[in-house]
């Protein structure tokens, strides 16, 4: 017979109702420390770019706007990426891991675990890491080539199909070279170091990261010349091919994933009420920069300037915000003083002597005078 601890004990696990509470609970939570990580990389991100409006604001003007004031609007400004990018992360880590019982580390921990696993991985790793850049060079190649010879329709159909083509060719290269990968890596000692696939996972990126720098570097801002094939990256040299905003949003996004890691950890119960305070925090300074934002023109500017990432948050608010659709938004430092009236904005020419002050200068300008009598 069971006494009634042992009911008692027994009938949470029996009760649906209970065992649902239980798992939402375990979602809410999961969802704060996903968002929290989110907005500890968006601070990161944030001081980076704080700096570098910093740095330029004082090299064009003597009037440098204080560390902290960037700080805020910079931390501000991302709050909605960070929550966009932590709301896609929650979602795909739920596709991946609907239970959150491992992390990735212990995933990894697992691969490098038993010896014929570990060796098929080992041997894998690599092949998968040249595969990818394989396809993207010869995607970039294609595209190249497709642009500089056809109309944009047929251009894009091109450089699909000779990516889908490209992609199958790899892949069937990688599965024919497998077996022989797998018999040189079981061959290795024990004891040697490229029996883990971490191992010679990182090596393969290695590789590919000094084909990228030295294409880079002999490329032309075309894509032409330079190293054979890896000379098409010259491109990203060019100004408008900016790549630090897709950088830090994979920096926010990686952050936003070890957040939501913390759930299970003894960590957790401490996490989840901080990563709420971190949130409330942000949304404040985001609801801050709205408003605040017009009153430090040279903030915003630099901002536009030297802040890739904050500056694509900040022009994306601004069309939002945009209620008159003239371009200009009455907050985010859009100048625009009646966003009810599409007539009336900064770029507006204003009719001298009507006592409306249609370009947002502060004041109507004034009528000419009367033309002068002469007789």
């Amino acid at each position: 017979m069971r006494g009634p601890r042992a009911d008692a004990a027994l009938a949470p696990a029996d009760n649906p109702g209970h065992t649902l509470a239980v798992l939402r609970a375990r979602l809410i939570q999961r969802a704060l420390l996903t968002v929290a990580g989110a907005f500890a990389g968006a601070f990161l991100v944030a001081l980076l770019e704080s700096r570098m409006v910093s740095q330029g604001s004082s090299a064009a003007s003597d009037r440098t706007p204080s560390m902290g004031s960037i700080l805020a609007t910079e931390s501000g400004l991302l709050f909605p990426i960070a929550l966009l990018l932590a709301s896609g992360v929650f979602v795909l880590a739920l596709v991946v891991e609907p239970e959150g019982r491992s992390t990735v580390a212990e995933d990894i921990a697992v691969l490098r675990g038993r010896r014929s696993v570990r060796i098929r991985a080992a041997a894998l790793a690599p092949l998968l890491v040249m595969v990818l850049f394989v396809m993207t060079v010869g995607a970039a190649q294609f595209a190249r080539g497709a642009l500089f010879a056809r109309a944009a329709v047929e251009s894009g159909f091109t450089m699909g199909l000779g990516t889908v083509a490209l992609a199958l060719f790899a892949t069937m290269a990688a599965l024919a070279i497998l077996p022989t990968a797998w018999r040189f890596v079981a061959r290795l000692p024990t004891a040697s170091r490229m029996n883990d696939p971490l191992v010679t996972g990182a090596a393969a990126l290695l590789v590919v990261a000094i084909f990228l720098g030295a294409g880079i570097a002999t490329g032309d801002p075309g894509g032409a010349g330079g190293i054979v094939g890896v000379g098409i990256f010259g491109v990203l040299t060019r100004p408008e091919l900016d790549l630090r905003p897709v950088a830090y949003a994979m920096l926010i996004s990686a952050a936003a994933y070890g957040g939501g890691t913390v759930v299970r950890t003894r960590h957790a119960r401490i996490a989840t009420p901080a990563g709420a305070a971190v949130f409330l925090l942000f949304a404040v300074l985001f609801l801050r920069v709205s408003s605040a934002l017009g009153d430090a023109p040279a903030l915003g500017a630099g901002i536009d300037v030297h802040a890739p990432l904050a500056h694509l948050s900040l022009s994306a608010m601004r069309r939002a915000t945009d209620r008159d659709h003239d371009g200009h938004s009455a907050r985010f430092g859009g100048a625009d003083c009646n966003d009810a009236d599409p007539r009336i904005n900064p770029t507006a020419i204003d009719i001298p002597g009507n006592g409306i002050d249609e370009d947002c200068s502060g004041e109507d300008t004034p009528a000419p005078p009367p033309p002068r009598d002469e007789a």
